[in-house]
């Protein structure tokens, strides 16, 4: 759905991808990963338009969008939910839904339906539809922007650091979202702090460094790998990350 090819991206003559080559299956949770300036944030915002890339090409469901405005990208069906949450805090829960709801343009026919559907998803936003969005906790508001960028009706996510900040109660509930989105067959592609969490809800993995793709494969291969683990995951990680099916070890806050 996604493919990603010789990106090259620069600031002030620095190039922050230096020939990044990365895909994303329909269907699939892919996940991101790499050290603090390793390049991550500046891929998502190239592939959604918001940064220009030097050189390279962008393809999004069979279309070169390389070239597209960020509002053009949404309304194909590439989403981001940004670091940061960025929600507008002087407007309720439903007026910040609503923003999402009006980038689908003339494809959004079935606005009651999508409301639903984001309540659904998550309760609590039913529950302070109308609060102002800046009166809701660290975690709400990483709902509120998980469920923005869904009123758009996205054909794929991408979710930039969505545990970032928040307690281990809302990390839980923010990640079995994205689990229940998973299951719906919505494609993601997610960069997270989390190594662990992201490696555990993902299916694939890129591992970003220094501006390039430094290694990826299978999340369970990547998570097991004993050089990803040096780098990533610390040096007492591998005992905490086995068995790689089932067990309850510590969650690690290894990228950013």
């Amino acid at each position: 759905m996604l493919k990603v090819t010789g990106l090259v991206t620069s600031y002030g003559g620095i190039d922050a991808l230096r020939g990044v080559d990365l895909s994303v299956t329909a269907g699939s949770v892919t996940t991101l990963i790499g050290a603090n300036g390793a390049g991550k944030t500046t891929l998502i915002n190239t592939v959604t338009g918001i940064v220009r890339a030097r050189a390279g090409s962008i393809v999004f469901d069979g279309q070169d969008i390389s070239r597209l405005q960020p509002h053009q990208i949404s309304r194909l069906g590439l989403v981001q939910v940004p670091e940061g949450r960025r929600i507008l805090a002087p407007f309720t829960v439903l007026e910040n839904l609503e923003i999402g709801w009006q980038a689908l343009g003339k494809r959004g026919a079935r606005r009651r339906q999508d409301f639903d559907r984001i309540f659904e998803l998550f309760p609590r936003l039913a529950e302070r539809q109308r609060q102002l969005g800046g009166s809701l906790s660290g975690g709400e508001q990483q709902m509120l922007a998980i469920g923005r960028a869904l009123m758009a009706r996205p054909k794929m996510l991408l979710l930039d650091e969505p545990s970032l900040g928040l307690s281990p109660v809302m990390v839980k509930m923010v990640f079995e979202a994205i689990e229940r989105l998973a299951a719906d067959g919505l494609t993601l592609l997610l960069v997270e702090q989390n190594a662990r969490r992201a490696l555990d809800a993902a299916s694939y993995a890129f591992v970003l460094e220094r501006g390039l793709i430094a290694s990826h494969g299978s999340a369970v291969d990547v998570r097991n790998d004993p050089a990803i683990v040096q780098a990533y995951l610390g040096t007492g990680a591998r005992a905490a990350l086995e068995p790689v099916v089932g067990g309850a070890g510590p969650p690690f806050l290894a990228t950013t």
